[in-house]
């Protein structure tokens, strides 16, 4: 049995002794990540250790049994987050977030999956997603974004429909 949220965070975690900075990895359903977040800002030993942020959202189809030597193909759906100031304009948003933090991770995960011939079948040139830039997270409405929905000033990169084939595991 494969556990995919088990193996997104391990690339989280060498993607970020890659980087030479603590990336942390949350998943499960948005309001439980929010919910989450919210806690840990709460107490000294854990404020910190929120952002940047790597989210896998729940849920997710699998599925399994299409082809020889693929435990699972899935559509997965997550976000690379940060925290920012309120009062930053577009171009300092892209400078401090964009530039500095957020797209170096969503490199080195691309990469660390890449890489990986053990846990993905890739064709080794590169992944197929949908990446939205949201220089501010909040709801969608018909005026565009209208409110917040994480607790926190952030700004992250969305990906929408990786598709990933994890292999099945060697016994």
């Amino acid at each position: 049995m494969i556990y995919i949220d088990e193996i997104i965070k391990a690339k989280v975690d060498l993607a970020a002794i890659e980087l030479g900075y603590p990336v942390y990895f949350q998943h499960g359903h948005p309001l439980e990540i929010v919910g989450k977040l919210k806690v840990m800002s709460e107490a000294k030993s854990t404020k910190g250790l929120r952002y940047p942020l790597v989210a896998l959202f729940r849920d997710f189809n699998e599925r399994k049994g299409f082809e020889v030597g693929i435990a699972s193909e899935a559509d997965l759906n997550l976000i690379i987050a940060t925290r920012t100031e309120p009062t930053y304009d577009s171009d300092k948003r892209k400078a401090e977030s964009f530039k500095a933090v957020l797209h170096p991770i969503l490199e080195a995960l691309e990469k660390q999956i890449l890489i990986d011939g053990r846990s993905f079948l890739t064709s080794g040139t590169g992944l197929g997603y949908t990446q939205i830039d949201r220089y501010f997270w909040g709801r969608e409405s018909i005026y565009g974004v209208d409110g917040n929905i994480f607790n926190d000033y952030i700004d992250c990169v969305e990906i929408r429909n990786l598709n990933l084939k994890f292999k099945t595991p060697n016994c």
